[in-house]
């Protein structure tokens, strides 16, 4: 099988059950099916064409067909899956070298960790060891990107591990695995937008077209994270746009790599998909963005940026003037585009009312420079989110007018060690209450532009709330979510 583009979808679904093996070529827009599972071990389709484990057994594997590509030296890997509690999927791949002096030789099998909600997530970074073949050209993890050492690679293979904890837990549900090729010294791999008459359109761009996303800044949010959560913002960002209401900090926790923060691309794309959408993360070109803006599609991107030219002098970076800071990293919503400007939702912004920007064209490609995106459909795919819910607890306050929660009827404790380092630690956590009802004037609204704040739990687990009618969350890196409501009059002890 031949990709002649940066992009390749093995994907699940009714219309998807058979035909990948077969290929010859990639399709251009790179969806393929599953295809046969004879080189696979231990699991089957389900009644939708996506993957499951076998009945009683726990641990499967799904093997790509060995794709040959042009010559690259990145591949980043996304997946989309169901994922109950119990359950984990594990994305791995490896290369084929193209260089005469190691043609036909694979590299060891890169990971990407294993991957649920519900669990502690580590990325891999390293070197990738390669035991049949140790004297193999070599490649490493770079947390989300599989990079080759030196050697260039003209082919790879794909391979997902599905496990569950016990035969009676239902099985996870892998509904596609996607790889995304990059260059950063050969010739990049071309973007497919379209058929000529499409891409021409696309480059003869004059119009203004803007869709009504709403906004949020991290900037506002959870004091610890807030600064580092650009990320997940921006998949509420894109979730809200489509019908979904997600709190970033849940999304955070959700997402987290406690090697690498908030950053990974893969663990992200992968909780945008665990409320059931096609999210897929790969590199693309401004075609891809204006194609998807046409079609009515919020995008996010990664960019990197100065807000004077002064610091973009110092720091080397680009400058991107009406930038709200200096960021060498950063996640951010494109909602539309004119003839010679981009708007966004720039989560960086001080406040949720100044997240929606227009900067300049030209500024903002020299800004994306790496050209990775985020894109994700408009409706949610035929299965079942398995994103964790929030449990319904009880919020009373004591003698003392503090707050407290209940789990299950019993006092849930919440100690200050709890909810500091959550961005490294497992099992800690997000204490956040929402206070009112806030509108940001003249924009489309979400959840989180509500009025928040982030108690500081005493030694007893107790914390202080203002009176009125308010709901308390409590989210882990975990998993754990809890809920509680409280209105003026409720029980004291």
């Amino acid at each position: 099988m031949k990709m002649r583009y940066n992009l390749i979808e093995f994907r699940g679904g009714k219309a998807w059950t058979a035909g990948t093996d077969t290929l010859a070529e990639v399709p251009p827009d790179g969806a393929v099916g599953f295809g046969s599972l004879a080189e696979s071990c231990g699991i089957r389709r389900d009644e939708n064409g996506y993957l499951t484990l076998a009945e009683g057994v726990l641990d499967g594997r799904y093997l790509s067909p060995v794709v040959e590509a042009p010559l690259f030296e990145q591949l980043v890997q996304t997946w989309n899956a169901d994922i109950p509690e119990g359950t984990w999927v594990e994305a791995r791949a490896r290369v084929c070298f193209a260089c005469e002096n190691a043609a036909g030789r694979w590299s060891g099998w890169g990971s990407w960790g294993t991957w649920s909600p519900y669990i502690e997530r580590r990325n891999h970074n390293g070197p990738v060891p390669n035991p049949d073949d140790p004297a193999c050209p070599g490649i490493h993890m770079d947390c989300d990107i599989m990079a080759v050492d030196s050697e260039p690679a003209g082919a790879f293979q794909l391979q997902v591990l599905l496990h569950r904890e016990a035969a009676d837990i239902p099985s996870p549900v892998l509904r596609r695995t996607c790889a995304a090729l990059r260059n950063r010294k050969l010739p990049e791999i071309p973007t497919y937008t379209g058929d000529e008459a499409a891409v021409e359109a696309l480059n003869d761009w004059h119009d203004t077209v803007v869709l009504p996303s709403p906004a949020a800044s991290q900037m506002i949010r959870d004091p610890e994270i807030g600064g580092s959560i650009c990320n997940p913002t921006t998949m509420t960002v894109l979730l809200a746009y489509r019908g979904v209401q997600v709190l970033p900090e849940e999304m955070a926790m959700t997402t987290v790599d406690l090697v690498e923060g908030f950053g990974n691309w893969s663990y992200v794309t992968a909780g945008l998909g665990t409320y059931g959408f096609r999210a897929i993360g790969r590199f693309g070109d401004l075609n891809l963005l204006r194609r998807e803006i046409r079609e009515g599609r919020t995008v996010g991107v990664s960019v990197h940026y100065a807000k004077t030219p002064e610091d973009a002098e110092k720091r080397h970076l680009p400058y991107l003037e009406n930038a709200p800071c200096n960021t060498p990293g950063h996640i951010m919503t494109v909602r539309g585009f004119g003839p010679d400007t981009v708007y966004v939702c720039d989560s960086a912004a001080p406040d949720d009312a100044a997240a929606h920007r227009c900067y300049r064209l030209d500024q903002f490609l020299e800004a994306w420079s790496g050209r990775f995106c985020y894109l994700c459909d408009r409706t949610a795919d035929e299965s079942r989110p398995t994103a964790p819910g929030f449990e319904l607890a009880e919020l009373d306050r004591d003698g003392d007018g503090c707050c407290f929660l209940r789990r299950k009827g019993v006092e849930f404790s919440v100690q200050p060690v709890d909810i500091q380092d959550k961005e490294w630690t497992p099992g800690r956590m997000v204490l956040m209450a929402r206070l009112a009802e806030q509108a940001v004037s003249g924009a489309p609204k979400m959840a989180a532009n509500d009025r928040f704040v982030y108690p500081k739990p005493e030694e007893n687990g107790h914390f202080a709330l203002p009176e009125g009618t308010l709901s308390v969350y409590c989210i882990s890196n975990t998993g754990l979510r809890l809920r509680a409501d409280i209105t003026d009059g409720a029980k004291q002890i």
